[in-house]
């Protein structure tokens, strides 16, 4: 399985993410509960616009392991990916338990929060997000002001 994962790691590497995908599947079907594995087949599947399918993976991948905060990060940019906003916002409040100044993290919950029409949630986020050195939270809280 180890094999797979790390051919499949290869692969992805250069840019050939179907063959990723079905090296990552045989290592799971050797390993049934490879969490890297699952982990980066979603991140192949993201890459390759299957958006629902790399979900799956990391619903997997956080049954395996509730604590991996990773999952929960890359989870939260599928779902609001796809417009779900409520489901991302719980992901990232998750993942934000775990790694609570992660400035990135700070500015897509702050989206979602914008998108979900919570715009003092968003800029309080985008507030601690530019403390951190984000620009791109410094940007929105200017845009955001200049609206209000």
């Amino acid at each position: 399985s180890y094999f797979y994962w790390l051919r499949g790691n290869s692969r992805l590497a250069d840019n050939s993410v179907a063959e990723a995908i079905q090296d990552y599947t045989e290592a799971i079907a050797q390993q049934p509960n490879y969490l890297e594995a699952y982990s980066n087949r979603a991140g192949a599947y993201f890459q390759a616009g299957d958006i629902r399918s790399a979900i799956l993976d990391y619903d997997k991948t956080l049954r395996i392991s509730p604590n991996h905060a990773k999952s929960y990060y890359n989870r939260a940019a599928g779902k609001a990916s796809i417009g779900d906003f409520a489901g991302a916002l719980s992901d990232y409040d998750e993942y934000l338990k775990r790694i609570p100044l992660d400035g990135k993290a700070l500015t897509d919950r702050g989206m979602v929060r914008f998108s979900l029409k919570d715009t003092a949630g968003a800029c309080a986020d985008w507030k601690i997000a530019a403390k951190a050195g984000s620009a791109d939270a410094a940007q929105f809280l200017q845009q955001v002001g200049r609206q209000e």
